[in-house]
């Protein structure tokens, strides 16, 4: 009975050590192209789900073994799989090549006329409106002081609102057409 344990002991160590072998190898390669440089792409191994980035220069790592299957994608370029060999894995530097990818656009058409729609009437709205501030379209200046009050009242805008709604004047109504339309009730 000691002997089939440790025969199945060490059938399952051969076993163990074998599948070690079959490892992932670190992947060096730079993608290339004649006329431009590939960057902003990424590089996909369909068969472990893992991804990667393309740098600026063109390179990635990445961990992958024989018969994996790498996805080369880039905005600018056409996508390009390709299928990793032994020969691939021992090449200190895999160099792939890809080839460019034309977006056509639309026809598009340009008038002679202007079509301009100036902000008429009521365009106190698009001055109150609050937008996004950050750092670098900031429209005040953080480093001078001003001597305002951020987000204050403001009073001139609301004396001239004010006298806007005193000055307004209401309709006339018609005296002679009321007094004929009670006439004829009569």
């Amino acid at each position: 009975m000691k002997t089939k344990i440790g025969i199945l002991v060490l059938c399952l160590f051969c076993q163990f050590c074998f599948g070690q072998n079959n490892t992932r190898k670190s992947l060096h390669a730079q993608v290339l192209n004649d006329s431009l440089q590939v960057d902003n792409g990424y590089v996909f191994n369909i068969n472990s789900k893992t991804r990667t980035f393309i740098s600026s220069d063109g390179f990635f790592d990445l961990l992958a073994k024989a018969k994996d299957t790498l996805l080369i994608s880039s905005l600018a370029f056409k996508s390009k799989r390709v299928i990793l060999t032994e020969a691939n894995l021992s090449v200190p530097l895999l160099l792939l090549k890809l080839e460019l990818y034309e977006n056509k656009l639309k026809e598009v058409v340009v008038s002679k006329k202007r079509n301009l729609n100036p902000i008429s009437g009521g365009s106190q709205k698009y001055v109150d409106m609050e937008f996004f501030d950050d750092q670098k379209s900031s429209p005040k200046n953080t480093t001078m002081h001003a001597h305002t009050i951020e987000n204050g009242v403001d009073f001139v805008r609301i004396f001239k609102d004010a006298i806007k709604l005193l000055n307004k004047k209401e309709p006339k109504e018609p005296t002679d057409f009321v007094q004929q339309d009670f006439a004829a009730i009569i």
